[in-house]
């Protein structure tokens, strides 16, 4: 640490002689948003327990930087981090041992842009942080045209529950501010940064599940048989309701838009009429179904998410009537049907002819009716 205030007072002597002459506009240091890595993409939000990496980008203008300092720390009540440390871009000779890496030996005629030292220095304050002093003596200095990540902040183990993360300036003694030589004030940047951390209790991700399972049709008042939920999805203001879908063999889809239950359960249904087949005529097993169904949904900004789940349902072939039981009330439904050109089933203006082939034969007819009565004598 002596060697690091040491070196912070030696960078302040050196700006203080160029900053007579500074021009403007100032240099400036950001991040990029788009270019940390560990948050949900299109967001700011953190998954808790993630490991996050914050590229710190320097754009230099109109000379070479021949000192720098600049101090990071981060704060935010409720969140937490394992440990912090910080990767200085290997594609660029900031100090002697990267120089060395690059290839640049001391008996060659190459120097380290800052050739002096490149010291980090942990900084204990909030929840922790970094300061970078950089100095050149024979070296060139960080050049006028440099626009390129200069270090990367890595955080592990990032956790919280809806708390909020903030990235921001620090300094130490003697300067008390950021330094780069030629520049007359404070170091402009791009921060303050914020991000959402979340907990996420379900570390499997996110799942579906349908109820009531099984579902025996006719069960049920309304045409609204079953629900489909999502778990474990981090669904505030991430999920697009309108776009959640149900696929498979039964059902098919769902048009209703989801909705929100419990705070952190997405939950949609699907209609008795889909159950059944209502695009076209489609023989239902004569024994309990049970299959697989998948959900799909836009999650993020344009990324599409796919679930499956399993779904069982009891099926009682010649139970036209939804009574729960085979009578002559099926029989005389299915003669109505057949040759009076009865309503059918009337569930939502539908009309029902897998419950009415009653032999599996792939069609309705007068055998479908004797089957039936031979099934209830």
């Amino acid at each position: 640490m002596r060697k690091f205030v040491l070196l912070s007072t030696v960078v302040l002597l050196q700006v203080l002689a160029f900053t007579a002459d500074a021009q403007q506009p100032l240099p400036a240091v950001w991040v990029d948003m788009s270019e940390v890595t560990g948050v949900l993409p299109g967001t700011n939000v953190i998954v808790d327990g993630s490991l996050v990496s914050i590229p710190i980008r320097f754009t230099n203008v109109d000379q070479a930087r021949t000192a720098i300092s600049n101090g990071f720390y981060f704060h935010g009540s409720g969140v937490s981090i394992d440990s912090i440390s910080v990767k200085w871009n290997g594609a660029y000779p900031w100090g002697v041992e990267e120089a060395l890496l690059l290839g640049c030996y001391p008996w060659e005629e190459c120097y380290a842009w800052f050739d002096y030292t490149t010291v980090e220095s942990y900084i204990d304050k909030g929840l922790g942080g970094y300061g970078m002093v950089a100095l050149t003596g024979s070296g060139d200095g960080m050049p006028a045209d440099f626009d390129d990540i200069a270090y990367t902040l890595h955080l592990s183990d990032v956790g919280g529950y809806w708390e909020t993360l903030t990235l921001d300036t620090t300094w130490w003694p003697p300067a008390n501010l950021w330094l780069w030589t030629g520049v007359e004030e404070d170091v402009s940047w791009g921060g303050p940064y914020e991000w959402l951390v979340n907990y996420n209790p379900c570390q499997g991700g996110p799942f579906t599940y349908c109820w009531p399972q099984p579902v025996e049709l006719g069960v049920n008042d309304n045409d609204r048989v079953l629900k489909v939920y999502i778990e474990c999805e981090l669904n505030i203001g991430i999920v697009d309701l309108s776009s959640v879908k149900v696929f498979g063999q039964i059902p098919t889809y769902t048009q209703d838009q989801a909705w929100i239950e419990d705070d952190d359960l997405i939950v949609t249904d699907c209609f008795l009429m889909r159950f059944l087949g209502s695009g076209g005529f489609r023989p239902l097993p004569p024994d309990d179904f049970i299959g697989e169904y998948f959900v799909t949904y836009n999650y993020y900004i344009g990324t599409e998410r796919t679930l499956y789940g399993d779904f069982a349902m009891n099926i009682s072939q010649g139970d036209v009537n939804f009574d729960g039981s085979l009578g002559i009330d099926d029989v005389v439904f299915m003669t109505d049907h057949l040759f009076g050109d009865g309503p059918g089933c009337t569930l939502d203006g539908c009309k029902v002819d897998e419950l009415m082939d009653v032999d599996q034969s792939g069609r309705f007819d007068m055998l479908d009716v004797g089957a039936l009565i031979e099934m209830i004598m």
